[in-house]
C-alpha cells in the first residue's frame, strides 16, 4: 500500500465487506501531500455509493445482493449520487468487466476514488484496494491511478494465492 501511494501520491485505503452489505476501510496509508483525503478506519460506509463498495457489490454473490438493493434505501450524498436501483445494477455489471470502480464525487464532495479487487486462493473477491485522492487532482492522474491500483490489487491477489484473471475483470455472473 506504501508502494502504491508513493507511485500515485494519493491515500490509499483496503475495504472489505461490513455487516449488511457496507464496506469498512481496514487499513490506509495516507498521502504526505498537503491537501489530502483522508477518512477514519472502522467505519462503515454505504457500499452503492463508493468505489470500494461497489467493488465488493459487483463480486458479491448475487443472491446476497438482490437482497441487499432490495432493502438499502439509496440516500443522495452529493449531486452526483448515483441512486437509481437500475442504474447501480449497471454499473455493477461494468466494474466486473472493466476490473476497477470509479466514485467522483459520489460520497463526499470533493473527494474521488478508484477501487479494483482483491482476490483469494479460491477467486473470491475479499477485499478492495482503493486510491482516494481530492477531485481538483484527479483529472490529471485518471489513467495513472486506474492502471496502477488495478496493477497492485492483481499484486495482492497473487500474494494471496490468486493465479487467475487479474483485476476480477470478465463476464458478469448471473443476477446482477
Amino acid at each position: 500500500m506504501e508502494e502504491l501511494r508513493d507511485q500515485v501520491g494519493e491515500t490509499v485505503f483496503l475495504g472489505m465487506r461490513a455487516r449488511g452489505g457496507r464496506v469498512r476501510s481496514g487499513a490506509k496509508v495516507p498521502s504526505r501531500q498537503a491537501i489530502r483525503y483522508d477518512a477514519l478506519l472502522d467505519v462503515s460506509d454505504p457500499a452503492f455509493s463508493t468505489a470500494m463498495g461497489r467493488v465488493l457489490l459487483a463480486h458479491w454473490d448475487p443472491r446476497a445482493l438482490d437482497r441487499h438493493l432490495g432493502q438499502e434505501r439509496p440516500v443522495r450524498y452529493t449531486d452526483r449520487t448515483v441512486i437509481d436501483r437500475a442504474e447501480i445494477r449497471r454499473l455493477l455489471v461494468q466494474i466486473r468487466e472493466q476490473g476497477y470502480a470509479l466514485c467522483d464525487e459520489e460520497f463526499e464532495a470533493g473527494g474521488s476514488g478508484v477501487a479494483a479487487p482483491v482476490q483469494g486462493r479460491d477467486g473470491m473477491v475479499f477485499a478492495a484496494l482503493n486510491v482516494a485522492t481530492p477531485s481538483a487532482r484527479f483529472p490529471a492522474k485518471r489513467a495513472t491511478v486506474i492502471d496502477a491500483v488495478r496493477g497492485y490489487a492483481a499484486m495482492l491477489s497473487r500474494r494471496s494465492g490468486h493465479y487467475g484473471g487479474a483485476g476480477g475483470g470478465g463476464a458478469p455472473r448471473p443476477g446482477i
